[in-house]
């Protein structure tokens, strides 16, 4: 009798936890994420191509895996500022990118 009791407990402090969700605007944009928090970023279908995700050596925000493709979730990993562009290109492809959407995001201290 205890154990479903105890079982239940658990699941409810997990959801409890769960972070508050920053959604981005769509097209891309400004956006501001604090510690905690979590990113999602919403990109148009690809329509048989792929969206490339471009990003600086040092971040700011860390991508959750795995990703899907129209929709990416990040969490903060230190302050800051960072640009994220996603190109949409067919796979394996250098043409010049179909589309670009390009974000700065900031995780204030």
């Amino acid at each position: 009798m205890k154990a479903p009791a105890i079982a239940c407990l658990a699941l409810l402090a997990a959801c409890a936890n769960e972070p508050r969700t920053v959604t981005a605007p769509e097209g891309g944009g400004r956006v501001s994420v604090v510690h905690g928090e979590r990113l999602l970023i919403r990109l148009p279908d690809p329509a048989g191509m792929e969206w490339i995700k471009r990003e600086p050596p040092v971040r700011a925000i860390m991508e959750e895996w795995p990703p899907e493709p129209t929709v990416r979730r990040f969490t903060p990993v230190t302050s800051g500022s960072q640009e994220l562009r996603f190109e949409r290109r067919r796979p394996g492809s250098e043409e010049p990118a179909a589309q670009v959407v390009t974000y700065e995001v900031t995780v204030p201290n």
